[in-house]
């Protein structure tokens, strides 16, 4: 393992594929409820996936803010009434 300074070590082995991806074997540590909160959401087999799924999510609302601030800074923020019509629409949209 290679020490690092944030609590996450990684493996020196070569990343290795699953599934068509690939990955990099990683040591974390988390709170014992945290950890046991989610094995018992998922299941003992499935905390990779879940973290690795948390994290992508968690990557794309960061994108997407950062998108939406950019957004922003070109054209100004959303008034009131144009977020409420992009609300009527997409309600109608769902029906």
């Amino acid at each position: 393992m290679v020490a690092s300074t944030d609590g996450i070590r990684a493996s020196r082995r070569r990343p290795h594929r699953i599934a068509g991806h690939t990955h990099r074997r990683v040591r974390i540590e988390l709170p014992v409820e945290v950890f046991e909160d989610i094995r018992a959401e998922v299941g003992r087999r499935n905390v990779p996936r879940y973290l690795a799924e948390t994290i992508e999510e968690a990557r794309r609302r960061e994108a997407l803010r950062e998108w939406l601030d950019e957004m922003d800074a070109i054209h100004g923020p959303v008034t009131d009434e144009e977020a409420e019509k992009a609300r009527r629409l997409l309600k109608g949209a769902r029906r």
